[in-house]
């Protein structure tokens, strides 16, 4: 297994045969030259003189899917552990994050995933009740607004839409 991690100001994910090694994320890829697949992961790697404070605040926006989402779970729960960030800022970063990723919950899959996250989030009391019954209801509403069935009633209504103002012209 591997686990995502700051020390000091730099980013590692601890990995290797027995996990004693620390790598960074393109080591861990094993791959000579990184290509990103995604802003997130473009941020996650870049280099800077920032602190685990400065970075984690800077990949919030990027959290473009559920599987960002994890992965920034499990590095600000390292961070946290690692002592690198308090609890007050781990919470504040993480209902951020959760908030943005319950609007691209757009598949089941996806959904499902980001009810787990939350379960998690509440059983590590980042959240309270509250807050994931509001953010579950949010990505309740993306995932629906989302569905075939929804789309193709506004295809069909804006077809209607088109056709009726051409008759009124």
């Amino acid at each position: 297994g591997c686990a995502a991690a700051a020390v000091g100001n730099n980013m590692y994910i601890f990995g290797g045969k027995k996990g004693e090694d620390a790598l960074s994320s393109t080591e861990m890829l094993n791959i000579k030259e990184f290509t990103p697949t995604s802003l997130f992961y473009t941020k996650l790697v870049e280099k800077d003189d920032g602190n685990i404070i400065v970075k984690v605040s800077e990949l919030i926006p990027f959290v473009n899917d559920v599987h960002h989402m994890k992965f920034f779970y499990t590095l600000l729960s390292c961070s946290y552990r690692l002592g690198h960030i308090d609890k007050s800022d781990r919470n504040q970063y993480m209902k951020e994050a959760l908030e943005k990723a319950s609007k691209t919950t757009i598949c089941s899959h996806s959904i499902a995933t980001y009810k787990v996250i939350l379960k998690k989030a509440l059983a590590d009391n980042i959240i309270d009740d509250h807050t994931r019954y509001y953010l579950d209801r949010e990505a309740e509403i993306t995932h629906t607004s989302n569905a075939p069935f929804v789309n193709d009633i506004w295809m069909h209504v804006r077809m209607n839409t088109a056709r009726i103002k051409k008759l009124e012209i």
